[in-house]
């Protein structure tokens, strides 16, 4: 190496350019059309799974409603609770012990007519049985604290069908205790206003 004379410009070659020769383009050009191609197959695969989902969301089967289950629970519960009632209280009626006792008392009239088997079968099923199915599924439609205020309205459907099937007197004192109640409960089964 010469060592630079004083006064002499001294330069330095610049490095030339990074020439790209055809093999170098073929190169990167392959490279190029590897990762567009490799970008369009995860683009495609993506859009196969979206539609693979989107389709087995509409035919896979729905899962059943909590609704639907609770009301089956609602009339199992109710036919075993209709077959308990009408056959203990056919039961409690026609127990060994009451019967002997009544027909030794009381002789042969003491055994229990149609009529009182027909009415015992009909307060267990009707007037149990379904009364509780009714109840239970108003619970489940409107919330427990709201289905409490049919309780209120027994009264009131006692005295209607007692003036009307049975013809008992309805009294002013009766017709206001009548439009307190159901007063009462149109109140009580209101829904309470939004706060604020």
């Amino acid at each position: 190496m010469t060592e630079p004379v004083p006064g002499e410009v001294h330069t330095t070659p610049e490095p030339e350019e990074d020439f790209e020769g055809p093999r170098r383009r073929a190169r990167r050009e392959r490279e190029q059309r590897r990762s567009a191609a490799a970008r369009a197959r995860a683009i495609e695969d993506a859009r196969r799974e979206a539609k693979r989902r989107v389709t087995a969301a509409a035919t896979a089967p729905k899962p059943v409603e909590r609704g639907v289950v609770r009301g089956l629970k609602v009339l199992t519960w109710g036919i075993v609770i209709a077959v308990l009632s009408v056959g203990l209280g056919l039961l409690l009626y026609f127990t060994p012990i009451m019967s002997v006792r009544n027909l030794v008392v009381d002789g042969l009239q003491a055994l229990p007519r149609d009529e009182v088997v027909a009415a015992v079968a009909t307060l267990g099923v009707l007037c149990t049985a379904l009364a509780f199915l009714l109840f239970f599924a108003l619970i489940a439609e409107v919330g427990p604290v709201r289905a409490t205020v049919i309780t209120y309205v027994n009264p009131a459907v006692a005295v209607a069908l007692g003036v009307l099937l049975l013809h008992e007197p309805f009294t002013a004192g009766i017709a206001a205790g009548f439009v307190l109640i159901l007063g009462g409960s149109v109140f009580a089964a209101r829904a309470a206003p939004a706060p604020g």
